[in-house]
């Protein structure tokens, strides 16, 4: 059972990281041209920028470029490039950009957006604002939390007498169904403060 659950789990991250690429690859094509390259750095770019920054290689333009935004650091055998105005947090490439928002989320306990994108900045470079967006609206967590809070929101009804009203909310538990069973039906006496619930497979 642990090994269908991890499969399980495996495959959905790998769902998951492949639908973010694909919309993050969206968001880059409309974007204007002349930021398309360098908006998210890409694995050959960042070893282009190494070779700049170590070996001296690179046609002026782009020279300029990378030593105005990047530092290299030499981490035993590896080279690590840091944002020259940001130089503890190192830059994160467009192959690793999935992995580390994963982390960093989680890491924040799934607190929406300007907690993970405060998170974000303290650790790491050239992951753009817009691209920790697309992340957090593709978040399965994020969504069912925030659409329990809207199901579960109830206006204040004013009774004086047992069950001549009754509060009613409807709670969309779709993204964790008990079998057949997607919705659940909150009832509540405001008087009697007794409340009740009952299962539904939709919502009609």
């Amino acid at each position: 059972m642990f090994i269908k659950n991890e499969f399980d789990v495996l495959y959905s991250l790998r769902l998951h990281m492949e639908i973010f690429y694909k919309k993050l690859d969206i968001h880059i094509q409309n974007l204007e041209e002349k930021y398309r390259a360098k908006y998210v750095i890409k694995h050959e770019m960042y070893e282009d920028i190494i070779l700049v920054l170590r070996d001296g290689w690179g046609d002026p333009q782009f020279k300029y470029w990378v030593k105005k935004h990047f530092t290299l650091v030499k981490n035993g055998d590896v080279y690590v490039l840091y944002n020259k105005d940001k130089v503890s947090c190192p830059v994160v490439t467009y192959e690793e950009i999935y992995t580390k928002l994963y982390e960093r989320h989680n890491h924040v306990g799934h607190r929406g957006r300007d907690k993970t994108w405060k998170e974000v900045k303290a650790n790491y470079s050239w992951i753009p604002y817009d691209v920790v967006m697309i992340f957090i609206k593709l978040c399965d967590s994020c969504s069912n939390r925030q659409n329990f809070a809207k199901s579960s929101a109830t206006k204040q009804i004013i009774s004086t007498d047992y069950l001549t009203r009754i509060q009613i909310s409807l709670i969309d538990m779709s993204g964790h169904p008990d079998g057949k069973f997607k919705w659940i039906l909150h009832t509540k006496d405001p008087i009697s403060e007794f409340s009740w619930a009952y299962p539904l497979e939709s919502k009609e």
